[in-house]
Formats: structure tokens, C-alpha cells, sequence
């Protein structure tokens, strides 16, 4: 069984993968694997999640949480606009956020890290680490079980 607690050796191999050296490809020719790479961490994250596609849009280029959720913040408002906000408003989030995340943002992906988000994404689909989470929040929830009884 893999050890979720680590980053598997799989995701690391990605990460270190020969594309990292060449990440800001967005411009030049051969970028046909990459593509392809990236479209099916995108159908992975569906799947994963069990999102409709035509509902949902995948990016996966954004670098870490904090930028992240700073360049959704930039796409859905406008300046003195207040951060709570109820989506059903009418924002396209999609194209919004896509646009903030290339170019205004940041100046390409990061196709290794697109890599290594595929093969986590497998291995969220795989029933060994279905098993493992639910393990996880059943000892979490008997951990908490005393607090709660209270």
C-alpha cells in the first residue's frame, strides 16, 4: 500500500521530469505532449471529483494557494468591491480566472508540477487510497468522539 502521508515516488519522478527545465514553452512548436498532458490531469480532476465537464472548468496552472486564490479574487472584482460575494451573481469564473492565471499572472505553466498533479490524481482514483482516507476520518472521528460526547 502506498503511504499517503508522503508524496509517492511516482509524483516525484513527474516533478522532477525534464519538462521543469523547459517550462515556459507557451509560444514555440512541440508543445502537442504537453497539451495532451494537461488535458488529462484535467479529465483526471474531473473524474476524481465526478464533475461534468461541460459544467466544470480544470485549471491547473495556477503555482500554490495563495496565488491561486489571489488571481480568483482579481478575476471576480473590481476594486473596492466586497470579497463576499454570491457566485449565482452572473460571474464566468472560468474565462475570468483563466485569463488572470495566463498572462496577466503568471507567464506560463509549470508543466512539471501539471505532470505530477496527474499521477496524484490517479492515485486519488485507485481504491487503496479511497480505503486509506476512509480509514483516516473514522480514527479522526473516534479521536474526536470524547470532544463531542461532552
Amino acid at each position: 500500500m502506498l503511504d499517503y502521508f508522503f508524496t509517492s515516488c511516482a509524483s516525484m519522478t513527474d516533478l522532477k521530469h525534464a519538462m521543469s527545465m523547459n517550462r515556459f514553452l507557451v509560444v514555440y512548436g512541440g508543445n502537442e505532449h504537453i497539451d495532451e498532458l494537461e488535458t488529462l490531469s484535467q479529465k483526471r480532476a474531473l473524474d476524481t471529483f465526478h464533475l461534468d465537464g461541460k459544467k466544470w472548468g480544470i485549471n491547473l496552472q495556477p503555482l500554490s494557494g495563495s496565488p491561486a486564490n489571489f488571481e480568483v479574487y482579481i478575476a471576480v472584482l473590481n476594486p473596492h468591491d466586497r470579497i463576499m460575494k454570491d457566485l449565482v451573481l452572473g460571474v464566468d469564473l472560468e474565462t475570468a480566472i483563466n485569463n488572470v492565471v495566463f498572462s496577466a499572472l503568471q507567464s506560463g505553466p509549470h508543466n512539471h508540477t501539471i505532470g505530477g498533479l496527474a499521477v496524484c490524481l490517479k492515485h486519488a482514483q485507485s481504491t487503496e487510497f479511497k480505503a486509506y482516507q476512509n480509514q483516516d476520518i473514522q480514527e479522526l472521528l473516534a479521536a474526536w468522539k470524547p470532544y463531542f460526547d461532552a
